[in-house]
């Protein structure tokens, strides 16, 4: 972690934005938000988390983005995504402008099955993420200016999809292109259309990046491991084992505990619950499933043995849990 920054915004308390905070209550369709921050214009951005996941792409400048307890610095062309509930902010004492997607867990849901089938995009969403916690000054996604022009061409499409006056105070575009009406239905299947083509499009650059760069900022052990993570992302439902882990790892069974606890900080039984915690999170916004149901999908043995796990995590019941998220913000 390197830069200067003033602690107090780390320190600053956390707020929380729900679904209903940054998404209409009343457009089927309306899973996506997008919008430029431009940080020395707008101010810096504090400590936060929210209930959806959020896409940043560093368009201009430098600055520092604090996540959790700790930080890195960030610079023009760097792409990460934010997964839920994670506190986060940015600071800058020069220029940055960051692109954010914001995206509800309900499209993420929905098309869960064909986007896990995007080389790179498991990849983005979901193991970067975890591995950016573990080695916080690394950078597992920068664009070349080739790259971020084509990519700031889909920016731009995507924006120019917003209603107008949308986050207004909070963009640098307020001139541009917001004067499509706000909830109509083709608007918002555009949205979701483009919305994918770019999340295709940061998925394949991801993977190439994976291919090129990510096995030269580990050692052979983490990338073993980071594979492991990437299948475990992809079958939490079903009944995982340590034996199957470490034959994908090609390690014997003591050497592959080892080696993902130095990792992980956590053991293979910890991590394979958090991640179905955290799928069953989803489904808890995202959709009308029984709890049952959603304890089934998660690989626990039935609701109860779901609904102590989930409590031990989050501290409430799942119930209680998606009554208190999706309640809207006060601070909104």
């Amino acid at each position: 972690m390197t830069g200067t920054h003033p602690q107090k915004l780390i320190d600053h308390l956390t707020k929380f934005y729900s679904h209903e905070a940054k998404f209409s209550q009343n457009a089927d369709f309306e899973f996506i938000n997008s919008y430029y921050h431009d940080v020395k214009k707008l101010g810096n951005i504090g400590m936060h988390s929210h209930a959806f996941y959020e896409i940043n792409v560093i368009t201009k400048g430098t600055g520092f983005h604090y996540i959790e307890n700790g930080g890195f610095d960030v610079s023009v062309g760097e792409v990460f995504v934010i997964p839920p509930f994670v506190n986060h902010g940015y600071y800058t004492d020069g220029d940055l402008t960051i692109f954010h997607i914001l995206i509800h867990c309900a499209f993420v849901e929905r098309y869960k099955s064909e986007l896990h089938y995007l080389p790179g995009y498991t990849m983005l969403f979901e193991i970067e993420p975890f591995l950016r916690a573990t080695a916080s000054d690394k950078c597992f996604l920068r664009l070349n200016e080739e790259q971020l022009s084509s990519v700031s061409t889909r920016l731009e499409e995507l924006v120019a999809l917003e209603p107008k006056g949308y986050m207004e105070e909070l963009s640098d575009n307020s001139d541009k292109e917001r004067e499509r009406k706000k909830n109509s239905n083709e608007n918002e299947i555009r949205k979701i259309a483009k919305t994918l083509d770019l999340i295709a499009c940061l998925s394949k650059l991801m993977f190439d990046s994976h291919e090129t760069n990510f096995r030269a900022q580990f050692h052979t052990e983490t990338v073993s491991v980071a594979h492991t993570i990437e299948y475990i992302m992809t079958h939490y439902y079903d009944k995982l084992t340590i034996d199957e882990l470490a034959k994908i790892a090609n390690m014997s069974k003591s050497t592959y505990i080892r080696h993902f606890k130095g990792v992980c900080k956590c053991t293979v039984a910890e991590y394979i619950m958090k991640i179905r915690i955290e799928k069953a999170t989803d489904m808890l916004l995202a959709s009308n499933k029984s709890i049952g149901e959603i304890a089934q999908d998660c690989g626990f043995f039935d609701s109860s043995h779901f609904s102590q796990n989930f409590k031990k995590e989050k501290g409430v019941t799942p119930t209680e849990f998606k009554r208190k998220s999706l309640a809207p913000s006060k601070d909104e």
